[in-house]
């Protein structure tokens, strides 16, 4: 993969995608090192070390976002070519009891049912594109794709902190701190696509029409002002018409334009319009898309919380657990909510809690622990809890 995020003089993250290309005073979040923009029409647009390359990035593949704006997998053209052309014609099943199926198959596909791309269906008796498999051909809907990505983004960031926690439990300082650029990167990319919201235009231009798939991080009014001003450059009359508007999807851009390729042009000074023979299924596949719903962890993110911040409350979390490994009563044996505050020393806490006292003027008049307080808090807080 490529560097596509490199640290001002703040030590704040920077996208490829907000740089001109040439030499810049930004530096690599591995070595600290000056770097480059290279921005091509052939190869992914990338920051670039000025000097020699540093052992972080040469000896490992970046971290980026799961099935964000690359659904090839990295398998190979002769792979994809096939995969495209059984999608197209259904030259995926292939029927072991039926002499009218022809069973070569120009490859092999054990390899993508390794991968997860196909599977073997016993009831059906052939082989089958799985929802991975789906992405890869643009045949999954806008919706499912939301599902599937979620939840390897998310395993992702998961699998981003267990290295953390390895590297540190492992006292290896290097690794620790190659897995923590890692996982501060990686937070970066996630909270753009979170605050990103994903809008759906229909163009008007010289009475030709046209739609716009895009995201902004602000104003809707101001990315149609943006679009009317490269267009009035090239045509008389220009109209734009918002036709959905999608908060905290800025995950999908990519996918619609993979999904829908075959019916994209350009226009203007832009690439990423399309020109539908008939937009109601596109917009049928669009509004059939669940509202995006935060989990603690996503808000966390679009909050921007303190890397440090953030580190201390993984460390606590991971102590906790390991603690809860191997000290105290097993889960089965811990009684409920119900039955601690039921406890007569717990309900005179309750008693004077409701006087807004606060947790050791409490314990005082209770003649209790303040950290007994605490835990009666936290329970009637938990029991408040739909």
């Amino acid at each position: 993969m490529w560097l596509e995020y490199a640290l001002d003089k703040d030590n704040n993250p920077v996208s490829i995608k907000d740089v001109k290309r040439g030499r810049t005073n930004l530096r690599c979040p591995y070595c600290g090192r000056e770097l480059i923009v290279k921005k091509g029409q052939i190869k992914k647009h990338h920051f670039s070390h000025v000097n020699e390359i540093c052992n972080a990035i040469s000896r490992k593949a970046l971290v980026g976002l799961p099935l964000y704006d690359s659904f090839d997998l990295g398998l190979s053209p002769k792979y994809l070519e096939f995969l495209n052309e059984a999608w197209e014609q259904g030259k995926y099943q292939k029927y072991p009891n039926n002499p009218r199926i022809p069973l070569f198959l120009p490859v092999d596909v054990e390899p993508l049912e390794e991968i997860g791309v196909f599977r073997w269906n016993d009831w059906r008796r052939m082989s089958e594109f799985t929802k991975l498999g789906k992405i890869v051909v643009g045949g999954l809907s806008l919706n499912l794709f939301n599902q599937e990505q979620e939840l390897r983004l998310k395993s992702r960031l998961e699998f981003l902190e267990e290295q953390i926690i390895k590297s540190k439990s492992e006292s290896a300082s290097e690794d620790l701190s190659y897995a923590i650029t890692d996982y501060r990167l990686y937070r970066e990319q996630y909270r753009k696509i979170l605050r990103a919201s994903l809008y759906f235009f229909e163009i008007k231009a010289d009475n030709g029409i046209s739609h716009k798939i895009g995201v902004t991080f602000g104003d809707i009014e101001q990315s149609i002002s943006e679009i009317k001003l490269d267009l009035n450059q090239h045509f008389d009359t220009v109209s734009i018409k918002g036709l959905g508007f999608w908060s905290n999807r800025g995950n999908i851009e990519y996918y619609f334009q993979h999904r829908y390729q075959a019916f994209n042009y350009s226009l203007g000074n832009n690439a990423s319009y399309f020109k539908f023979d008939d937009v109601k299924p596109v917009l049928r596949d669009l509004r059939r898309m669940k509202p995006k719903q935060l989990c603690e962890r996503e808000r966390e993110i679009l909050e921007d919380k303190a890397l440090d911040k953030v580190l201390l409350s993984l460390y606590i979390r991971h102590g906790m657990q390991k603690s809860e490994a191997h000290i105290g009563r097993p889960l089965a044996q811990r009684e409920s909510t119900e039955k601690f505050l039921a406890k007569p020393k717990n309900q005179v806490v309750i008693a004077v809690l409701k006087k807004g006292l606060s947790l050791r003027q409490t314990a005082s008049e209770a003649g209790v622990s303040v950290n007994t307080v605490r835990k009666v808090k936290a329970a009637l807080e938990q029991n408040r809890d739909p």
